[in-house]
């Protein structure tokens, strides 16, 4: 996983991989005046939340 933070964190683009596989998640999250946009690159919002809903950060 990566995650990339611009203009002050209020701009973020996001990627994982799958271990063991070939899926992806990718998006980019931006927050204005008004709104913060969630933009999937190229795949359904629905799996960028699913993904971030169960996604499990384990560190050494």
């Amino acid at each position: 996983m990566t995650k990339t933070t611009f203009s002050k964190g209020k701009s973020i683009k996001f990627y994982a991989e799958e271990l063991g596989g070939n899926d992806f998640v990718s998006l980019n999250y931006y927050i204005t005046n008004n709104e913060e946009l969630l933009k999937p690159c190229e795949m359904e919002e629905k799996k960028v939340i699913r993904f971030l809903n169960n996604v499990k950060i384990y560190s050494k």
